[in-house]
């Protein structure tokens, strides 16, 4: 139970330990992975050379042992015919004899250069005498040799006799014997360095691996740690997002809300003035309410799809439409355009925007007062340039002390804000006549 709450990932210990691997730098844990993985490689490589130098140890202890042999053999075949020629006198006995002191110096040779690579200071001890005594053996061969073919047998045998050949050739035998002995202790002890160095490697690569492993699981968990610390980081940077959208959208809808009483309450003031009975002003007002009503749904985004400009327009106006039948409060006047769907609830919620300004402080606060819409586009490349002018009302103000007038606070942010959003430019104008706003948008492909 106590292990298993050791390790529950939940556990005090594990998000301490957690919270160390995620402060862990990850140049340190690859420079140590680095290391190791370098410090294996030379462990492999130390071993391969190891094996190679006892490879090469053997081999070369195979070749000498030849070369002694073929040195031994020729020296056995030279005195072999030595002595059957000297006992019978047969030439026949002289090929093997010629043969094999004529291949002697290239045994003799053979086998020296063979013992050349041995460091081995006993080598040159050896090899000197084994050289001294082959010229002494082959003098003692000659010359028995030469003294029978001269017909003097009797004394090539008195010499053999003495002893003096055979004394020569044990001689032989022991240096050979000794460089053979010589040349397997070099085999042997290359092979006891391969076999030490395979055995610092094992260890010491169990140990690397090992720490390797432990690193590997520091830098997943350090991983994860960092990866949980940005997903919390993330879903704080979101919830701030949704925070300030929140906050930006109640800061529109009470913006919208308090445009809203002003447009009614500037509605039933201008409806009010216009002559006609309690029930016509009552009908007018309603049917301006439901207009606004379109209007505003048109603005929030409930219309979708492409809409005719002079279509949109008409519905965004018409509740602001104070003035007499035969001569409107808000005019239009433009070419056949058409808005396509990514426009619309931006461009009328900067149109709704406008009117709301101008009813409330602008030309469609008092009676008289007159807005002119005029739009036009050269061709379907070219901009769409709209103009609002607004004429006969108060005198504009461009510091109005009111956030929701031209020029200042929210609603001058939102509507740059939707303009931005269609790719467009705004700007404004407050000449005495009443105020001018420009819009030019661009088409996208």
């Amino acid at each position: 139970m106590e292990v298993r709450n050791v390790f529950n990932r939940n556990s005090p210990w594990v998000m301490n330990l957690s919270v160390r691997l995620q402060a862990i730098p990850r140049a340190w844990l690859l420079g140590v992975m680095t290391a190791l993985l370098v410090g294996i490689g030379l462990l492999l490589v130390q071993s391969s050379m190891s094996q190679h130098a006892a490879r090469d140890g053997a081999l070369a202890e195979a070749d000498a042992q030849m070369g002694l042999e073929s040195l031994n053999q020729s020296l056995v075949d030279a005195e072999t015919g030595q002595r059957g020629f000297l006992l019978t006198l047969d030439p026949a006995y002289l090929e093997p004899y010629d043969r094999a002191v004529k291949l002697l110096p290239d045994n003799l040779a053979a086998v020296k250069l063979r013992f050349m690579q041995n460091t081995d200071p006993a080598v040159a001890e050896h090899l000197g005498p084994l050289s001294d005594l082959i010229r002494t053996k082959l003098d003692e061969l000659g010359s028995t040799v030469r003294a029978a073919r001269a017909g003097d047998s009797s004394a090539a045998l008195e010499r053999v006799r003495t002893g003096q050949g055979k004394q020569v050739m044990d001689q032989i035998r022991q240096h050979m014997a000794a460089l053979a002995q010589i040349q397997r202790q070099s085999r042997d002890a290359a092979f006891d360095e391969a076999n030490r160095a395979e055995a610092r490697v094992v260890p010491l690569l169990l140990t690397m691996w090992l720490v390797l492993l432990a690193l590997l699981w520091t830098g997943y968990h350090g991983e994860r740690a960092r990866a949980r610390a940005e997903i919390a980081a993330a879903q704080t940077a979101q919830l701030r997002e949704l925070n300030e959208r929140n906050e930006l959208l109640a800061r529109e809808l009470a913006h919208r809300v308090r445009n809203l009483f002003g447009v009614v309450l500037s509605l039933i003031g201008l409806s009010a003035r216009k002559p006609g009975t309690t029930a016509e002003v009552i009908a007018d007002i309603t049917q301006r309410v439901h207009a606004l009503s379109r209007a505003h749904n048109v603005a929030t985004g409930e219309v979708s799809g492409a809409v005719e400009l002079s279509a949109l327009l008409t519905s965004l106006c018409q509740p602001y439409s104070t003035g007499e039948s035969n001569k409107p409060a808000i005019t239009l006047n433009g070419t056949n355009e058409v808005v396509p769907a990514y426009m619309v609830s931006p461009f009328a919620l900067i149109v709704h925007e406008l009117a709301t300004n101008a009813a409330k402080y602008g030309a469609l606060s008092v009676p008289g007062g007159l807005v002119r819409i005029t739009w036009e586009a050269p061709d379907s490349a070219s901009p769409l340039q709209v103009e609002w002018r607004e004429s006969g009302g108060p005198a504009p103000s461009e510091t109005h002390g009111s956030s929701d007038q031209p020029g200042g606070g929210f609603g001058q942010r939102m509507t740059e804000a939707a303009m931005r959003q269609i790719g467009g430019t705004l700007t404004r104008e407050f000449p005495p006549e009443g105020a001018v706003v420009r819009l030019i948008i661009k088409r996208q492909a």
